[in-house]
């Protein structure tokens, strides 16, 4: 149950976390269920603090059946945040958590400042100028683009959404989402589409995230030829390093790369 954060209600919080014993195990799933059971309805977004420093070890600690559980029970689309600290935990399961509920994972290094860290992010989210983004475009046809999922716009911030598009002509971009509690429209119309010579990073940035979200889908399902051979289709096209591509530079190449 959530309660007010009086003075009173912190004290008995700081007092009950000094009594709890640390039993060596990790519950991640556990953990994050019984804190999307609290979370009431509202019209703001509502936001999960997740700060472990450890891997899942206690329960259920297979990455695909507590990313099932959580998107099950995240009905009313809750913001996890995570926290990892330390360098044993799992950064392919606390990316995943986070993107998938329009959140982000923040690492800090054993020998640093958490309370800092925590900080230091909730100034920057307290300032919150989009939620529940959607980006619709129109006269074109997108696909692919990442993030899959886009989180919040904080003030300060910036929304890198990459993708391809397949067909010509002049394209209309709708951004809606909401401001506070009210629901907003951006419309830029009629914008002519640049061809990627003078950015011509972006291709490879486009196959970087593409190649990112394979991996994470062959990790999640198991071996997939499919995916597999985008994958190394992709790498050898773009250049770009995967467990499933490697590249041998020859003592000419390496000159004229000197």
């Amino acid at each position: 149950e959530l309660i007010p954060a009086s003075r009173e209600n912190i004290e008995r919080a700081l007092r009950f976390v000094d009594d709890v014993e640390d039993s060596g195990g990790t519950n991640i799933n556990d953990a994050l269920l019984q804190a999307l059971e609290m979370i009431e309805p509202g019209e703001r977004p509502n936001y999960i603090l997740f700060l472990t420093d450890g891997l899942p070890t206690v329960g259920i600690s297979g990455t695909a059946e507590i990313l099932r559980n959580i998107s099950k029970a995240n009905e009313l689309k809750t913001r996890i945040i995570v926290f990892g600290v330390g360098y044993d935990v799992n950064t392919e399961l606390l990316d995943r958590i986070s993107s998938d509920n329009r959140g982000t994972s923040v690492y800090v290094a054993e020998d640093e400042n958490l309370e800092v860290a925590v900080s230091n992010y909730y100034e920057k989210i307290s300032s919150p100028v989009l939620s529940d983004l959607k980006i619709d475009f129109k006269g074109i046809e997108v696909r692919d683009t990442y993030p899959r999922v886009m989180p919040d716009l904080f003030k300060g911030s910036q929304l890198v959404l990459i993708g391809k598009y397949t067909s010509k002509g002049k394209v209309t971009v709708a951004l809606s989402g909401k401001v506070g509690k009210e629901a907003k429209e951006f419309i830029l119309r009629d914008q002519e589409l640049v061809k990627t010579e003078p950015y011509n990073f972006l291709p490879r940035l486009w196959a970087a995230r593409r190649i990112g979200y394979l991996i994470e889908e062959i990790r999640l399902q198991g071996a997939n030829k499919e995916l597999i051979d985008e994958v190394k289709k992709l790498g050898l096209r773009y250049g770009i390093v995967t467990p499933y591509t490697s590249f041998l530079v020859t003592e000419k190449e390496r000159r004229s790369l000197d």
